[in-house]
């Protein structure tokens, strides 16, 4: 404790030599502390009586750190370099700064992440947060200022706005075999624990198909995940039109066929009143919304 309260007196001829020798002048020094010229020096000079030794080499128009003087500089000129770096990050999250977006993985992995340089050439001082989730809470409980949900465009206590009509078509590989007809094509099964999802069974009963889906495709418990297999080439995939619409774009992904539901549900974008207040959060819905338009 000693020790601290010793350098504590320290700290203004401190900020003074580390101005100093770094503009390498006591005169921008002073400049840039808004002090004289003749305090800067006198601060220094106290700072060397102090430490007993010597921190510059004092010539004519022209002043340079010693050994000792370098050594000094490097550890005073890390340390304000990481109190402003702590500062700033501080006085922006006082700011409300950042912005918490609650998605699933699909979403952020295919629909966000493509979009990303675009966001941050757009709003490079808003620093956004992908938050996945398997399950749909309250934003609340997930500290969130926007989420991603499915369901019928009626979310009680919060505003929404269409994001993107619930629209099921079947994917694959441009590599996978599509010849077989679909009572033994290889499916790859959705089967999320925590909310509902349509499977395969569902779409089949919408087409008014009489042919039963192959229940021995490959089950998975994340939609991105789901994606990932069927760009893999492990099967045939049920594709939402928002999530897989660049997969296909960039060639990971084709439509097997023709056939399409619109399951009469949607994709909404979600967000309290007290986030909307925020400016951040309203640029962010903005973005996101004409993104998808």
């Amino acid at each position: 404790m000693r020790k601290r309260r010793k350098v504590h007196g320290y700290i203004r001829q401190i900020l003074a030599f580390e101005a100093a020798a770094r503009h390498a002048s006591f005169t921008k020094s002073a400049k840039e502390l808004g002090v004289t010229q003749p305090a800067v020096s006198f601060a220094i000079k106290q700072l060397e009586s102090q430490l007993e030794v010597s921190l510059f080499r004092r010539n004519h128009r022209r002043i340079s750190l010693t050994a000792r003087g370098r050594e000094l500089y490097l550890e005073a000129r890390d340390a304000f370099d990481s109190l402003e770096r702590c500062v700033a990050s501080l006085n922006k999250q006082g700011l409300g700064q950042h912005v918490t977006l609650s998605c699933s993985t699909a979403f952020a992995n295919h629909w966000f992440v493509p979009r990303l340089g675009e966001f941050q050439k757009e709003h490079p001082d808003i620093d956004l947060r992908l938050q996945t989730t398997d399950r749909d809470l309250d934003l609340k409980d997930e500290n969130a200022d926007l989420s991603v949900r499915r369901g019928k465009g009626v979310w009680p206590g919060y505003s929404a706005a269409n994001l993107a009509p619930d629209v099921l078509f079947p994917v694959a590989a441009p590599t996978f075999d599509l010849s077989e007809d679909w009572s033994s094509r290889r499916l790859i099964h959705l089967e999320e624990p925590n909310r509902p999802r349509p499977g395969w069974a569902d779409f089949f009963k919408a087409m008014n198909m009489s042919q039963r889906p192959n229940v021995s495709g490959l089950r998975l418990n994340d939609y991105a995940l789901v994606i990932q297999a069927a760009m893999a080439g492990e099967g045939v995939a049920l594709g939402w039109s928002h999530i897989v619409d660049a997969p296909i774009a960039r060639g990971m992904l084709v439509r097997v066929g023709t056939l399409e539901w619109h399951t009469g549900l949607s994709h909404d974008l979600i967000w309290s009143r007290a986030a909307s207040e925020r400016p951040q959060v309203s640029a962010v819905r903005a973005w996101i919304l004409g993104a998808s338009s």
